[in-house]
């Protein structure tokens, strides 16, 4: 088409000289090749036709002033159909929100390339702002679990970016005043151990050799390298957060936070100080939660390494030995860890025992200590007499039970152990300073020869290690600093049960009240350097253990004064040099975030938060912690947040727990960009496992990732882990899915290629007359608006209650097959261009909040070219998301029902035709045809001519007839039959040779076969939901199982109806 002198292009010349044009856009077909260069005329005219739907790029020079670059659409030469001249590029210094999208310095290429799309748009969102607060509409605010800055994030963190800011985005385009709050956690005892095995690895000195000052100089040093990373990984994952507001829980006003809340809950009594027993992990010697005790099954005899020895140890036996009784006899005990015998302070009994009623008041004797006897006590709450030989040795100082029987009968309590789990002073001479597991072996040796061994035994166990160093867990008696927690949970239980507190899925408020009905007082001390010094302090040399708990030095000395009666000048305290659980600064994320205390509780006005989304594993440590703190430290007592959304834990393929050690850790990116195992490989050898470790790791890489990992984007992978969230337990996480997800993200790539180039040829051609096509066109385009209305109130409620999985799925099912399938196809016969733009446009919208890349970079490839005037400086994250009210009108059931006869038609057609593919000739599946109607429906869309035209056209058939029941003849042996609707049956008649019926035995063989296999697996499901165990498993197992069982059931059916029908055709031969 020739530009005419009242062209958009000619009116934008006027008074200009264009200096040079370039194509925007070439994505109107391979027709049009790759980027133009038009002609012009001396004068600046332009002599080249312009071909519809191209954006080119004009640089024009005006009287006394500089070159300004201008965006024009280009649509026809009509005035109705031209775009209009876009806004110039931003000049520097000015504004830079109005930048225009980087997507229109790029071709249209024929493939989706993540690559070449994600990073440029990110930092483009930056740039213009698009994640900071409006400051208008109802707030929503959520912050992000602060990943630990003790390495790059994996999977898990992907998941909860993938959950959080599908959320954030869709409230941000329901017109929301979102904020979503970025952070990083200290993580005090992972980031301590992380940087400890560096410096061994590195330069091989200990923390102890460079001092508390230069050891924290080095961990200073790593964070500021991973939290680097860890922040750009959280952009390539697109998580639109609202960067200006990032925190650090070691910053300034959360260090303060920390504080302020330590010394507020030890002025209401909740903080104390005590010694008990605690989670001591020799090798890194601090106290650790029960978070990081892992708990290992051991089902037989086995020696496992250790941190810090020399040879394995062997754990999974029970050693029996015996105390002498004084005045004759023997009591046989059993322990698992014989070292401890040599802490023992009594041995118990069942007062009910009558094998023991002569031992009532005894005592033994000690057989490593003469002189020294042990008190038999009666104890029913301790002693099974059912178990073993019915008598407990107690080591009150090393084991919970026992410490709790030493104190029910006044014994006394002796800790055994040094901090390196040798033996100390109190074993003695001959044992002191020796390790507990070298002490462990000698002493069968010694009671050995005492003649008191009685040999040892498998013995199934759970053995506690720590999950950051690998070491043997000791429960060792501590003074160290505790929350009460008692009336907090009294609380979070009470906010649960009335509802003020949801969590969901809704079966964790279960595992909630089991969990806070027990509680414990929480250990917040830590042995630790890196982390919250605890504000207390005492006065230095100091025999009692009498502390000051106060935000600063000056306000502890002061209370110190005032306590002792001491001048202040004459009083020199120390701090205790432990340190907070990170825990507990964690548990005040919530509130910390948004700048608490440095303003006051009333002043931030987007607490408490909209919901917190999080791993189902820290449900406790990190959110019950948080309602806790919040219950006692806001002046109302509030909750943080009204709802919880919890997610699963990602496991590999195989379903195993994903672990350096076993090499299936996935990196997100290596899921984004690809890589080579090779590289996988290379990681692991250069992380920080042991060499042990390293060597299973490499051969566990091998196994799950033969060819590495291939590149597939990050919509893709964001869509395959929503996909996931179908409130199961866990999700064993198959990089296949990630690749079907990227197919999806190519399919729309290509669908909106073809629609824009529909678009152009249809403005370009003149239609034929063709009633039966027009009719089917405006059947389709109410059918596709139909669907489009009940997707998106699909996809809001799915989202409204966290179903991402039935989110992504109702979204997949319109793009896939009601769009691209069915619509797009269909409209090859007659496109209805604006039905074809609004589709796509309210699926990239509907999409955007889970792939946003993909998204933002089509729907401003699709209205450059559709939509005059298109602002191309504007984003998609600026649109409002399709509403269930808004298209509530576009809703016909009558239109659906029409189209899904003939989607069935289809179906059937397609799947006879899968019967006999490979049994007969293929051309003879594609002549004709045939649907014979009930008198019922003798009036249906099949009938009509629109209907049978979109049966052929999607069907391929050479010939579509349709045939009355009454007016039908019978089936014969060249025909194969299936029941399209009721009423409805599609007939497919083929000519059958001699051979062919050889080939359809074999495949009636063939089928019989399959649905024989699946019939056994059928079976042993059976058999598992009849077992009576069943019957507790989880009510989303069940259902699971269910789903499992129906999708059996159903696709044996086919295999058997199938079958059925191919012998039906032999009989009739």
């Amino acid at each position: 088409m020739k530009m005419t002198k009242q062209s958009p292009v000619e009116r934008c010349m006027r008074g200009n000289r264009v200096q040079e044009i370039k194509c925007l856009s070439c994505s109107c077909g391979p027709r049009f090749g790759g980027r133009h260069k038009f002609k012009q005329h001396e004068n600046g005219g332009l002599l080249e036709k312009f071909p519809h739907g191209v954006s080119i790029q004009l640089t024009l020079t005006r009287t006394n002033e500089n070159m300004n670059r201008t965006n024009l659409h280009v649509c026809s030469g009509s005035d109705k159909d031209a775009g209009r001249e876009q806004p110039p590029t931003p000049a520097p210094g000015q504004q830079a929100a109005r930048e225009e999208h980087p997507c229109h310095a790029r071709t249209y290429g024929s493939s989706f390339v993540p690559g070449e799309v994600e990073k440029e748009v990110y930092a483009w969102w930056e740039r213009r702002g698009s994640f900071a607060p409006r400051g208008e509409g109802e707030k929503f605010t959520m912050v992000i679990p602060p990943p630990n800055v003790t390495g790059q994030l994996h999977i898990g963190h992907a998941l909860t970016v993938t959950v959080q800011d599908t959320l954030v985005r869709w409230r941000r385009m329901q017109g929301f005043d979102t904020q979503w709050i970025p952070g990083v956690d200290h993580a005090g005892i992972a980031t301590q151990s992380a940087v400890e095995r560096r410096l061994a690895k590195t330069q091989g000195v200990t923390r102890h050799d460079l001092g508390r000052e230069r050891f924290l100089q080095e961990v200073w040093k790593w964070y500021e390298d991973y939290n680097g990373r860890i922040d750009n990984q959280l952009r390539r994952m697109g998580a639109s957060l609202d960067w200006k507001q990032k925190v650090f829980t070691m910053d300034d006003t959360r260090y303060r936070a920390a504080t302020r809340a330590f010394v507020q809950l030890h002025e209401k009594g909740l903080v104390y100080r005590s010694e008990r027993l605690v989670n001591w992990c020799p090798h890194l010697r601090t106290v650790i939660s029960d978070l990081e005790v892992d708990s290992e099954e051991i089902t037989k005899p086995t020696r496992l390494s250790l941190p810090g020895q020399d040879k394995a140890v062997e754990f999974g036996v029970m050693h029996d030995f015996a105390y002498p009784v004084q005045g004759g006899g023997e009591l046989v005990v059993s322990t698992t860890r014989l070292e401890t015998m040599l802490g023992d302070a009594a041995v118990a009994i069942h007062p009910e025992d009558p094998r023991y009623k002569h031992l009532h008041g005894g005592r033994v004797e000690h057989p490593m200590f003469p002189g020294r006897t042990l008190p038999i006590v009666l104890d029913a709450d301790l002693v099974d007499p059912e178990q073993g030989t019915g008598a407990v040795k107690i080591t009150p100082a090393h084991d919970e039970n026992d410490f709790a029987c030493a104190q029910r009968h006044g014994l006394e309590i002796v800790n055994m152990l040094n901090d390196d789990a040798t033996l100390n002073a109190t074993c003695g001479p001959t044992w002191e300073g020796m390790g507990r597991f070298e002490a462990r072996e000698k002493l069968v040796k010694a009671l050995d020869e005492a003649g008191l061994y009685r040999g040892k035994r498998a013995n199934p166990m759970r053995l506690a290690r720590c999950s950051r160093s690998g070491d043997v867990i000791e429960p060792l008696l501590k003074p160290q600093w505790f929350v009460n927690c008692d009336r907090m949970a009294e609380r979070a239980l009470k906010a649960v049960e009335t509802g003020d507190l949801q969590l969901e899925p809704a079966w964790h408020a279960k595992t909630w009240r089991e969990f806070l009905s027990k509680i414990h007082d929480w250990c917040v001390s830590r042995q630790l350097w890196w982390g919250h010094r605890i504000p207390a302090y005492r006065i230095a040399g100091d025999v009692e253990d009498r502390w000051w708990v106060a935000e600063t030095h000056e306000e502890a000395a002061a209370l110190a004064s005032r306590d002792t009666g001491r001048a202040l000048e004459t009083l020199e305290l120390e701090q205790d040099p432990d340190v907070l659980d990170t825990w507990f600064s964690s548990g005040l994320f919530a509130m910390s975030a948004q700048g608490w205390p440095d303003k006051e509780m009333s002043a931030l006005d987007r607490y408490p938060l909209s919901l917190m989304e999080t791993g189902a594993d820290i449900l406790f440590f990190w959110v019950a912690r948080m309602v806790f703190l919040s219950s006692e430290l806001r002046p109302d007592g509030g909750l943080p947040f009204p709802r919880v959304l919890l997610h699963p834990m990602i496991r590999d393929r195989q379903g195993r727990k994903m672990s350096k050690s076993l090499g299936n850790v996935i990196d997100p990116l290596h899921v984004m960009d690809g890589v080579s195992l090779e590289t996988l490989q290379d990681g692991v050898r250069q992380g920080n496992l042991a060499a042990s470790e390293v060597k299973r790791a490499l051969k566990s890489l091998e196994q799950e990732f033969p060819q590495g990992i291939p590149a597939c984007g990050t919509d893709a992978q964001r869509l395959a882990l929503a996909s996931y969230m179908n409130a199961s337990s866990a999700i064993n996480l198959d990089i296949g899915r990630v690749e079907v997800w990227k197919h999806f993200c190519n399919k729309l790539w290509n669908a909106q290629r073809f629609v824009l180039m529909t678009i152009a040829n249809d403005v370009e051609q003149e239609k034929e007359s063709d009633a039966a096509a027009d009719a089917a066109r405006d059947v389709m385009t109410r059918w596709i608006r139909s669907r489009l209305a009940s997707t998106v109130e699909r996809c809001n409620t799915s989202l409204e209650s966290a179903n991402f999985a039935d989110f992504t799925q109702a979204a997949q099912d319109f793009v896939v097959n009601d769009l691209c399938d069915v619509y797009i196809e269909t409209s090859k016969l007659r496109p209805d261009p604006d039905a074809l733009v609004s589709s796509l446009d309210a699926s990239l919208r509907l999409l955007h909040p889970v792939a946003p890349f993909c998204t933002e970079e089509l729907w401003h490839r699709l209205h450059a070219q559709v939509s005059p005037g298109f602002d191309t400086t504007t984003s998609i994250t600026e649109t409002r998301y399709p509403s269930a009210d808004e298209l509530a009108g576009l809703r016909d059931s009558t239109v659906e029902e029409k189209v899904g006869l003939i989607i069935d038609a289809v179906h059937a057609t397609r799947a006879l035709r899968d019967k006999l593919k490979g049994v007969v000739e293929s051309s003879k599946l594609f002549r004709e045809i045939c649907f014979v109607l009930e008198e019922t429906h003798e009036d249906c869309f099949l009938a009509q001519a629109a209907g049978q035209r979109l049966v052929q056209h999607l069907t391929r058939a050479a010939n579509v007839r349709v045939e009355t029941a009454s007016s039908s003849p019978s089936s014969n042996a060249s025909s194969l039959e299936m029941v399209v609707q009721s009423g409805v049956v599609a007939r497919l008649e083929v000519e059958v040779e001699a051979g062919d019926a050889d080939k359809i035995a074999k495949e009636v063989g063939r089928l019989a076969k399959k649905a024989e296999k699946i019939s056994k697996t059928l079976d042993k499901w059976q058999s598992r939901r009849e077992s009576p165990r069943y019957a507790k498993a989880p009510a989303h197992v069940q259902e699971q199982d269910a789903g499992t069982i129906l999708k059996l059931e159903n696709e044996r059916q086919t295999l058997l109806n199938a079958k059925d029908a191919l012998e039906s055709m032999i009989r009739r031969t």
